[in-house]
């Protein structure tokens, strides 16, 4: 059984359209979120030097991942070569 049109539009006249969001506490910021606000608002020379910082941790465990994998990658092959010897 199908409402008429009208009875549909006054049963849901008759809902109740608040919807609250849940109260919100900040208690501290992410860093990312430090970094965006401080990039809108103007760059500090805290996170100059803590960007710095990142980009050369990061390139430090680049260089060494890299040179780990051609460390393996040459032991492998040495090691190949050494049983195909054995045989």
């Amino acid at each position: 059984a199908q409402l008429p049109m009208t009875a549909q539009w006054q049963a849901t006249a008759q809902l109740p359209m608040t919807v609250q969001s849940p109260p919100t506490v900040r208690l501290s910021t992410t860093l990312p979120m430090k970094i965006w606000s401080s990039v809108r608002l103007g760059v500090s020379p805290e996170i100059n030097a803590l960007s710095t910082i990142l980009i050369g941790l990061v390139t430090i465990g680049v260089i060494a991942a890299s040179l780990t994998s051609k460390h393996a990658a040459l032991r492998t092959k040495r090691d190949e070569q050494a049983a195909a010897r054995a045989q």
